[in-house]
């Protein structure tokens, strides 16, 4: 993207003077402030989104479990595999991700008196949040007095990074008296302070998703086992991002002046409910076959977003302040109920495992593939939805926000051997690969979260003593680098909801973006270099009590 040293803004004035409050276009600042950092969220799970997978165990084989799924872990890989638990088990793991979005928008910063930091490229932005927890609880049982069925109960957080947050958050004064503000900055190398050039795509984020299992397998025959868990979907988000506010030319001299950003958060909660079927099937001693499908999640929050108007930029280094937009803008306004609508899309996973086992049945070694099927493209449209909007006609605010989001493909191999030490006890060393395909274009490629194509290499040992299991995973995950040139991500106005490209029926839009010379970081917020950096460990400890109490250790 060219930098932004030279402008047509005179065509700016009549849109931002034809808002009005309380008329047809009178809140669609805040609209689109919506809008728009809504359309950047997604609460990601596996696939091609976040690393693979939960538990120590089956990240040190690549993430492969579905047709090995021997413990509580059965709850989410494959829960058929519960059927041929014998006893009672109790697991805990808990795995902490590494990662980071290295960030180096294109062009430079524009030059706007009394900003120092005018014409200086645009530095690199790194995710403030570097360390994101990923815990496993479960539970399996027979009850000692089933044979063929058992029943599991747990806590499972899908593998994902929902917290992020991309320069430093300042309050900042305004013209209008007794008025503040809130921004996002970034230090430049020769510690100026700067607007972050990825405010317009996140700021922060906060996202979580817990879903309690509850599920229950059966082994009617040897070879076969079928098996089902009910989720319930708890859903909590809290997003914040900025947007342009195109006012006339002696106020915001340049579509992404800083003093013209508005800020807009949103907080909401909600529970939802889905389900997941699975089947195993061992037509030999040394063959298992895991199939399993979770349904799709739609996921209903509601909750109060919180609005920070647009304010005035304090120029580091500069006499007073640059000057603020109307005062109308700063109009403060209650938080109102809003609902906001996701949904979590088709998940299939297939596995194929061969193993070998000592003479007491236990297993020697095994190496299993796994296949892996997320439905995105199926998963293109948010809704927010308000009848209390205090700025809209009739108090209603309905939108749907678009996605660009493609369906994606996983393959997992990996394996154990696992050394005898002696009768009641064995050291296990496993490793393992997996490729997760792109969940968007590289066009479609911004911050919230890592969509590019990824290279995992894993690693893991466990050591096991009777009814004790003790295991470490880790995991080194490669994506390469993103340079994207044709970004399809555009910033939204805070004062009249005009996309900043050639289709909009905003002149300044067409002008500013249609032009190379003229074009500004509003007219694909997303372009730039983009560098990834993804490692994960997780530990695991597992209680088989039934095995305690045997004087040899359990086939399975």
């Amino acid at each position: 993207m060219a930098a932004s040293t030279s402008r047509t803004t005179q065509s700016m004035v009549r849109p931002a003077y034809r808002a009005r409050l309380g008329g047809p276009r009178g809140g669609a600042w805040l609209l689109f402030a919506l809008l728009s950092l809504l359309g950047s969220e997604r609460a990601a799970r596996a696939g091609g989104f976040e690393i693979p997978d939960v538990g120590a165990e089956p990240l040190g084989r690549g993430g492969t479990f579905v047709a090995k799924a021997d413990s509580p872990l059965a709850l989410y890989y494959n829960v058929a595999g519960m059927a041929r638990q014998r006893g009672t088990r109790l697991q805990l793991d808990v795995g902490v991700i590494y990662h980071d979005t290295a960030f180096t928008a294109a062009g430079s910063y524009p030059t706007v008196p009394n900003t120092p930091f005018g014409g200086q490229p645009y530095p690199t932005m790194h995710d403030g949040h570097n360390f994101s927890p990923l815990p496993f609880l479960g539970v399996t049982t027979d009850f000692g007095f089933f044979k063929n069925l058992t029943f599991g109960l747990g806590v499972v957080v899908p593998p994902s990074i929902g917290a992020h947050s991309y320069g430093t958050k300042v309050t900042k004064t305004t013209n209008v008296p007794g008025s503040t503000t809130s921004a996002y900055e970034t230090k430049l190398p020769n510690g100026t302070s700067a607007p972050a050039p990825s405010r317009y795509d996140i700021a922060a984020t906060d996202l979580l998703i817990i879903m309690p299992t509850l599920g229950v397998a059966w082994q009617p025959i040897k070879y076969l086992s079928i098996g089902a868990a009910a989720q319930l979907v708890y859903a909590s988000f809290d997003l914040t991002n900025a947007n342009y506010t195109a006012l006339n030319v002696n106020i915001c001299p340049t579509p992404d002046y800083a003093g013209c950003d508005s800020y807009a958060r949103l907080k909401t909660s909600g529970i939802a409910g889905t389900g997941v079927f699975s089947v195993m099937v061992h037509p030999t001693d040394w063959l298992d076959i895991g199939l399993t499908y979770r349904m799709e999640t739609k996921i209903h929050t509601e909750g109060n977003p919180a609005k920070t108007s647009a304010g005035a930029y304090v120029a580091t280094g500069a006499a007073g302040l640059t000057p603020a937009p109307p005062p109308a803008l700063y109009q403060n306004l209650t938080d109102f109920p809003v609902s906001f609508d996701t949904r979590l899309p088709h998940e299939a996973r297939l596995g194929v495992r061969g193993v070998r086992r000592y003479s007491d049945g236990t297993e020697r070694y095994d190496i299993e593939a796994n296949f892996v099927y997320e439905n995105w493209a199926s998963v293109q449209t948010d809704k927010i939805h308000s009848d209390d909007f205090p700025l809209g006609v009739g108090g209603v605010l309905d939108a749907a926000v678009p996605h660009y989001y493609k369906d994606t493909f996983g393959v997992r191999v990996g394996g154990a051997y696992n050394h005898r030490l002696s009768d009641l006890s064995r050291f296990t060393g496993r490793l393992g690969f997996y490729y997760d395909s792109a969940a968007t274009d590289v066009k479609d490629t911004h911050l919230d979260f890592q969509t590019a194509d990824k290279y995992g290499f894993t690693a893991g040992i466990g050591y096991k003593f009777k009814g004790f299991s003790l295991n470490l995973g880790y995991a080194f995950i490669y994506s390469p680098p993103r340079d994207v040139t044709n970004g399809q991500l555009r910033a939204l106005s805070s004062t009249n909801g005009s996309v900043r490209d050639e289709t909009s029926n905003d002149p300044a839009s067409q002008a500013t973006c249609s032009n190379p010379q003229t074009k500004t970081i509003l007219c694909g917020y997303n372009n730039g270099h983009y560098d990834f950096s993804m490692q994960m460990i997780t530990l695991g400890l597992t209680f088989n009590f039934s095995e305690f109490k045997v004087p040899n250790l359990m086939r399975n």
